[in-house]
């Protein structure tokens, strides 16, 4: 038996016009030019926004499977597959697959037992270095990830800031399939990785392989062989609400079948997961889709897409926080001029968005982002990082709430706005409230002339002592009240 498997998670559902053809009452095969009636196509693994599938080809005439790439079209069909350059390596018994995408599919990591690693099966990655299928030359992971034992199957958190890969044991699985411990580790850094720490034992029971956390951050899918199995692998999910916490994994029977069970790519807003099966010949292998049962189904999640400009020509990088203010957990990507950046956001959770310039003399800008339903449309947006100049008004969050209290968001621009002028020491602010003055009985002198009395201070001043506190120099802070029909703030610079 062919024992490959690769698994990613994906969050984005898009209208798949090529040609469909059932396949059973539960199973729809993925047609031309996916699969074909000559071919083994197995281990699907669709991109987090949708647009990159790749999968592995069997021949009758190949020494061993074949990674492909399709891309999909303006109107909803796939490309015609072709190989992936510096992937493929056609040696025979080789160690080489495990193919995962990163969220937008810029980035692919795999196994392989290829020259230049550190012990048995290394993971490695290349990077795409345009929007066609031109690939850089693989890397070595190295260490704390790779070791002298075997490192397998990797794939990537939604917002890449966890690694979960398999660790090979010298058990087998009744199958004679590795078995194997799923490990994770967390991001270091831009690039670099802490040494993983496997998962607890409600996950590593028996033999467990080829974990991924899916698009709403806590289901967590994954291959175990164990008692309750119908043979070999089977595929379970867990939630994960944190640290150690992890739910009793349930077993996902309308997936599971007598053999080894490993393939899983489910898009966001969608219950339609991406697998391999028996074609309708009982006798190859097809990509298929599958309806997931809605109490197996993760949190409903859409994809924020959009671009980082200048307003001149600029070719420095972009660094992007994603706040989650519900979670309180932040996300840091990177990214180049004009590159469209694709982001999960789960459904009715509050998000704030920074995106900063890598280099000095830049405004920063933050967007607010929120989802009520997965049918909710997110326009392609474009930010833009304005150069410094007096007058400019800083693009902030909704600092107050309805109540004039401090919304959630403030203190995430006090955060931000001291970082901003730590970074670019010669700005100064200008911080203006705007008030409507209280008139009451009481402020009516003798002669009847209205005297008006300023409000109590506003959450603008509170920022501009937040930001004080936080050591910017007074001399930097102009704050000013004044009087106003409505009740409204700006932070312009001087």
């Amino acid at each position: 038996m062919r024992f490959t498997f690769l698994i990613r998670f994906s969050f984005i559902t898009y209208s798949l016009l090529q040609t469909l053809s059932v396949f059973s009452q539960s199973r729809i095969t993925v047609g031309q030019p996916i699969s074909t009636a000559i071919t083994d196509d197995r281990n699907p693994v669709i991109s987090g926004e949708g647009k990159t599938l790749i999968f592995e080809q069997f021949t009758r005439t190949a020494e061993g499977p074949e990674l492909l790439i399709a891309f999909m079209g303006a109107t909803g069909g796939w490309s015609r597959p072709e190989p992936v350059p510096n992937a493929n390596l056609g040696i025979k018994g080789l160690l080489n697959g495990g193919y995962t995408l990163n969220f937008d599919g810029t980035r692919l990591y795999f196994h392989s037992a290829r020259y230049g690693g550190l012990g048995g099966a290394d993971i490695w990655y290349m990077d795409r270095t345009s929007s066609g299928n031109t690939w850089t030359t693989p890397q070595n992971l190295l260490i704390p990830i790779n070791t002298t034992g075997h490192e397998t199957y990797p794939t990537l958190s939604p917002y890449g800031d966890l690694l979960f890969y398999t660790v090979f044991t010298n058990e087998k699985t009744s199958n004679g399939s590795p078995c194997g411990k799923i490990v994770m580790a967390k991001k270091k850094g831009r690039d670099g990785w802490e040494a993983g720490v496997e998962l607890p034992a409600i996950i590593n029971n028996g033999c467990s392989c080829n974990g991924k956390l899916l698009a709403d951050g806590k289901t967590f899918v994954f291959s175990s062989e164990r008692k309750d199995t119908k043979g070999g692998y089977d595929l379970y999910q867990t939630i994960w609400e944190g640290d150690q916490s992890w739910s009793v994994p349930k077993a996902i029977d309308v997936l599971n079948t007598p053999e080894d069970n490993v393939s899983f790519s489910l898009p966001a807003a969608s219950n339609l997961v991406y697998i391999d099966g028996l074609d309708k010949t009982g006798k190859g292998y097809d990509i298929q889709r599958v309806a997931l049962p809605p109490d197996l189904q993760p949190a409903p999640t859409v994809v924020w897409s959009g671009m980082v400009v200048y307003n001149q020509e600029e070719t420095a990088g972009v660094q992007l926080l994603l706040k989650n203010t519900s979670k309180q957990t932040d996300y840091t990507f990177y990214a180049a001029p004009k590159e469209i950046v694709s982001l999960p956001l789960t459904t009715n959770v509050s998000y704030i968005l920074y995106a900063q310039s890598m280099k000095k003399g830049y405004c920063y800008q933050s967007s607010e982002l929120f989802v009520r339903t997965m049918s909710e449309k997110i326009p392609l947006k474009d930010i833009t990082l304005n150069l410094i100049q007096p007058g400019i008004p800083l693009s902030t969050t909704t600092i107050h709430n309805q109540e004039g209290k401090p919304s959630t968001a403030f203190p995430y621009e006090v955060k931000q706005l001291s970082f901003f002028l730590k970074y670019n020491t010669e700005v100064k602010l200008q911080l203006i409230d705007f008030y409507i003055p209280i008139v009451s009985d009481s402020t009516l002198s003798d002669s009847n002339t209205v005297v008006s009395v300023e409000p109590a201070p506003t959450v603008l001043y509170q920022l501009y002592q937040e930001l004080r506190a936080n050591g910017i120099d007074s001399q930097r802070l102009v704050y000013i009240r004044k009087e106003s029909d409505t009740e409204s703030y700006s932070i312009t610079l001087e």
